[in-house]
């Protein structure tokens, strides 16, 4: 559980993303061959965590060219050498 001032902090995060609004990005074929790479490299490693929610958004972030913001990085430990992770608390 995390301690009062690291839940406001998120909590205050949490607004500010939400206020920017739904901007939903379409999960197409680029998309779906991005989570299949990253599946197919987790796989190799951790065949249990290849077909993880976590995994088809490192996908859908691998195709997009972009980068994931967590503030759970170890989540996403077996695909940080594939997706640039980002975790805000290290940017304050």
């Amino acid at each position: 559980t995390p301690d009062p001032a690291e839940k406001a902090r998120r909590s205050a995060h949490l607004r500010l993303v939400t206020s920017l609004g739904p901007r939903w990005l379409p999960f197409d074929t680029v998309a779906a061959e991005g989570y299949a790479e990253i599946a197919a490299a987790i796989h190799r490693r951790r065949p249990a965590h290849a077909r993880s929610r976590d995994a088809l958004l490192a996908g859908h972030a691998r195709a997009l060219g972009a980068s994931i913001a967590t503030f759970n990085a170890g989540d996403f430990e077996l695909v940080r050498d594939l997706v640039p992770i980002v975790e805000p608390r290290r940017l304050a």
